[in-house]
């Protein structure tokens, strides 16, 4: 039976820990639009906003008027990057509000706190302990790639459990997010790559074990050597998916990263291999040039048919809204006054005040952007309930379609059909306590 707040012990310890705050960068505010975003700060630059007029022949004329857009300093406070990533050129963030630093203590057992409480805690917080830097992004991404995954992020890293979120942030704000972290690099161009060879890099990267890390979609590279959980861990978790490296890096700058990572980005995960230059111009010519297979998009999953069972309020919040939504909805008062983006607010998004941790608070709903109290169990664009609109579009997302509703969890795998026919039955038999 599911419990809405831990004991007084371990609650104690909860709120020092700051678990509801801690995932919250894989989770977010249950939105009813997509754009949503807190309030604007002081302007620094602008760009068009466009608004309509009828003309003679009554056809919208489009005009166009200025539209503050903060700089891209004051983006990256509002959007609080740095509260999961290093590098992000901003003040630093104290421990108990950082979403990695805290995760990452209790993993290797430094954290301060009970061994019985840490024994608990442990196991829950291991899939977000690694997160990649920010640092040097300028020196190897390009930064027309970084904007868009900013507006339209998916799984590049597959060893990693979470996923960038999608934040509430437009194209300008994309722009000045990335100006800001790149500031200070080097022009493209500046160090050419010698011509390497593909050929030679393909049996480099099978000899050189590059797979115990990387995965290159596409590419008929060896499966990925499997690993004890305590090895190389970090490494593999920040690798990213090969295949996309032809369109996220700088080509220029590839041979020289592959030879000696430090040197392009001086916090690289990427450990510096024992190879020589010539050989890391040949992996780069590997990764940038060879040729890659089709991939087939994810299937649907099915949506499975209501269960003939009765449902629990008791049973969805055990497997489903305690297990990983009330992370960013969660009462304040166990997280020292931050009830996550879903609730209090944060990482840009409003505070809309849904609270998952009680039946009572699921009932009370949400704020919609008039301030004015909704129902979560009220019928969304697609005309399912809100909540089991969420739960679905979050499905569309990890396959690659963006709809009018935010899927839900933020960052996080879909959920599975299993715990979505759960909610959807409780949804269906009146979401009884």
């Amino acid at each position: 039976m599911a419990t809405n707040h831990p004991p007084p012990r371990v609650g104690r310890w909860v709120a020092l820990i700051g678990i509801p705050v801690a995932v919250a960068a894989l989770l977010g505010a249950c939105t009813d639009l997509p754009n949503e975003s807190a309030a604007s700060t002081t302007a620094t630059a602008s760009a068009p906003a466009a608004t309509s007029t009828p003309s003679a022949s009554g056809e919208p004329v489009v005009a166009h008027e200025t539209k503050p857009v903060a700089s891209g300093a004051e983006l990256v406070e509002r959007f609080q990057c740095a509260r999961c990533h290093d590098g992000a050129r901003t003040a630093e963030v104290p421990r108990d509000k950082h979403c990695v630093q805290c995760h990452f203590q209790i993993g290797e057992g430094s954290f301060k706190a009970p061994p019985d409480i840490l024994a608990m805690w442990k196991p829950r917080v291991m899939h977000l302990r690694f997160v990649p830097s920010l640092s040097g992004i300028g020196r190897l991404v390009k930064p027309a790639w970084a904007e868009q995954f900013l507006m339209r992020p998916f799984d590049l890293r597959p060893s990693s459990h979470p996923e960038m979120p999608r934040l509430a942030l437009d194209a300008v704000e994309a722009q000045a997010i990335v100006a800001h972290l790149a500031a200070g690099a080097p022009p493209v161009g500046s160090d050419a790559t010698p011509a390497g060879d593909v050929s030679r890099g393909r049996v480099l990267f099978d000899t050189k074990t590059c797979s115990t890390c990387h995965t290159f979609t596409g590419a008929g590279t060896r499966v990925p050597q499997l690993l004890e959980p305590s090895k190389m861990q970090r490494d593999r978790t920040l690798a990213p998916d090969l295949r996309f490296a032809r369109e996220r890096l700088i080509p220029e700058r590839v041979a020289a990263y592959i030879a000696d990572p430090a040197s392009v980005k001086p916090d690289a995960a990427m450990p510096k291999l024992d190879i020589s230059r010539e050989e890391a111009a040949d992996l780069a010519a590997f990764v940038l040039r060879t040729p890659l297979d089709a991939v087939a998009p994810p299937a649907a999953p099915p949506r499975l048919p209501l269960l003939e069972r009765v449902v629990s309020y008791d049973e969805v919040a055990d497997k489903v809204l305690h297990k990983i939504c009330w992370h960013c909805h969660s009462q304040p008062d166990y997280a020292r006054g931050d009830g996550g983006p879903g609730n209090t607010g944060g990482f840009g998004f409003a505070a809309r005040k849904l609270d998952l941790s009680s039946y009572e608070s699921i009932a009370s709903g949400y704020l919609d952007r008039a301030g004015e109290r909704q129902s979560l169990f009220s019928k969304g664009p697609g005309g399912e309930p809100l909540l089991l609109e969420a739960l679905l579009a979050r499905q569309r997302e990890t396959r690659g379609t963006i709809g009018e509703i935010r899927g839900m969890p933020l960052g996080l795998p879909a959920l599975s059909a299993e715990d979505i026919q759960l909610v959807e039955t409780w949804i269906a038999q009146g979401h009884p306590r």
